[in-house]
């Protein structure tokens, strides 16, 4: 794969029709590290700022199965969804 083959893709799809493709060649090949911070810094933010981890303790939030079977969800669609993420960047190295 040269370098621009990637950008020719993209080139050639359709915003409006293609944009899943477009985002999946974007993440997958053009910012893979990104990405994955991205998602990194997300959770981060949702757990470990102190004012939302007070607020998610006040409401039993951090404790309550709701919260353990959407952290366990969360995680497995990220493992699924980063999967090619990840490979293509081990491959890279």
């Amino acid at each position: 794969m040269s370098r621009y083959d990637i950008l020719h893709r993209i080139e050639q799809l359709d915003p409006i029709k293609d944009h899943v493709e477009i985002y999946r060649l974007l993440v997958c090949y053009e910012f893979p590290w990104d990405y994955i911070r991205s998602l990194e810094v997300a959770l981060y933010r949702t757990y470990c700022v102190p004012s939302i981890s007070v607020l998610l303790d006040k409401t039993g939030e951090l404790l309550s199965y709701d919260s353990f079977r959407r952290v366990r969800n969360l995680s497995s669609t990220l493992k699924r969804d980063t999967a090619p993420i990840r490979e293509g960047i081990l491959l890279r190295i």
